[in-house]
């Protein structure tokens, strides 16, 4: 009966096992070049060849799940730039439609801010008194690249904010605010990368014991071995 059911378990085992690898191996290309892209170009190649036979599987539509496949990948790519495009970004894409005739520089950011529902701040020293005249029918970038440049100023999105101010303070805190974005995505992954490995380590741990289990059961069913009478003089 025990060596029944044992045979069950890696009947179940060794198939689920197999589904895992091979859904993690299906579902892990987007997010992985994604983060290699990034972090670490020279090692594309590599991952490109290990991910050759699902690339060769995703070019024929007529397979089964191929296209489905496909429809994932591309979700995931949204998803991840959706993600990670901070939304400062995502508001200086916004279209936008302004004119302003001698207005002060605060009340052009504090006007621009309440119409795309987003920070837009002057930086310490800035005058904001300074009268601006424009008219600008775009994306937001545009319409602040055409608020500044007459200024001498520079405007970019720091963080949760977008800026005004001199363009190498600008360009200060931008570097400064990547240079924090990337420290934080770099923990996160470790994070997860240390989740995995605790993972993998439970699943080997409890396989070991299973052998063990199986091996005392094996030796104790055998009962124990005889000895052999020794003959006599």
């Amino acid at each position: 009966m025990h060596s029944r059911r044992s045979r069950l378990r890696r009947v179940v085992l060794w198939p689920a096992a197999a589904v895992l690898l091979l859904a993690a191996y299906a579902l892990s290309p987007p997010f992985l070049s994604y983060w290699v892209t990034r972090y670490a170009p020279p090692a594309m190649p590599v991952l490109r060849a290990l991910w050759s036979p699902l690339e060769l599987y995703a070019r024929h539509p007529a397979w089964p799940g191929s296209r489905a496949y496909v429809e994932y990948e591309m979700w995931a790519n949204r998803r991840l730039q959706d993600h990670f495009a901070s939304d400062a970004d995502v508001k200086l894409n916004e279209m936008t439609q302004i004119q302003f005739n001698g207005t002060p520089l605060s009340d052009v950011a504090s006007y621009l801010s309440a119409l795309h529902d987003h920070r837009i701040e002057l930086l310490e020293g800035i005058d904001g008194d300074i009268p601006v005249t424009m008219n600008a029918n775009g994306k937001l970038r545009d319409a602040l690249d055409q608020l500044v440049q007459p200024l001498g100023l520079a405007a970019a999105p720091v963080g949760t904010k977008i800026v005004i101010g001199p363009p190498a303070e600008v360009e200060r805190l931008v570097v400064e605010a990547d240079a924090a974005a990337s420290s934080g995505r770099w923990i996160a992954d470790l994070v997860v990368l240390a989740n995995l490995v605790l993972i993998v380590a439970v699943i080997v741990l409890l396989l070991r014991r299973r052998s063990a289990r199986q091996r005392v059961a094996f030796a104790a069913s055998s009962g124990p071995i005889e000895e052999c009478p020794v003959p006599g003089p």
